[in-house]
């Protein structure tokens, strides 16, 4: 006697059979539906649309436009081969990173790498100068105070339940 591969119940074949009609029935439906309906555009609906297309192409073209701006003290060498600069200027600037310097300005971008005004002028835009840093320092005579310290500065210790939290865990498993 012949034996089935597969053997399905009878609510898994009833399943197969309707997915069978299914597809069946929507290749069908494609077949016999009005091919030469077309999408109807009143002059109105179509201004609407080209003036959201315009609005679209305007935000693409600005996004093209704005140059991705680089921080000086990070340029690599192919940034400035990119930028049609000669390698001289990378090693003057690799020189002025061994210091441990930072370059705060445009005139001082100017003055370690020796361009002229017409190239820093035309590079200005793709350069980003990092903030300065504010550093707050006592006044002569103040006392320096910690947030979580007294007035010297040293840490409190936490309190003795804090700070023994783990025996309680240690003496109710016996470890």
């Amino acid at each position: 006697m012949w034996k089935r591969p597969y053997r399905w119940s009878k609510n898994q074949g009833r399943g197969v059979l309707f997915l069978a009609l299914l597809i069946v029935f929507v290749q069908a439906l494609g077949l016999f539906w009005p091919q030469e309906q077309t999408l109807v555009w009143d002059r109105q609906d179509q201004r609407h649309w080209e003036e959201v297309m315009q609005q679209y192409a305007k935000i693409a073209d600005t996004l093209e436009a704005t140059p991705y701006r680089y921080n000086p003290n990070y340029l690599t060498d192919y940034r400035i081969y990119q930028w049609g600069l000669s390698p001289e200027i990378f090693d003057r600037l690799q020189t002025f990173r061994k210091t441990g310097k930072t370059i705060r300005n445009l005139n001082q971008f100017q003055e370690i790498t020796g361009l002229e005004d017409s190239i820093v002028q035309r590079l200005k835009h793709q350069l980003n100068f990092p903030a300065p840093r504010k550093t707050f320092r006592a006044k002569p005579g103040e006392k320096k105070t910690c947030q979580k310290g007294d007035q010297y500065g040293h840490r409190r210790r936490p309190a003795k339940s804090q700070r023994h939290r783990g025996s309680a865990f240690r003496s109710y498993y016996k470890i």
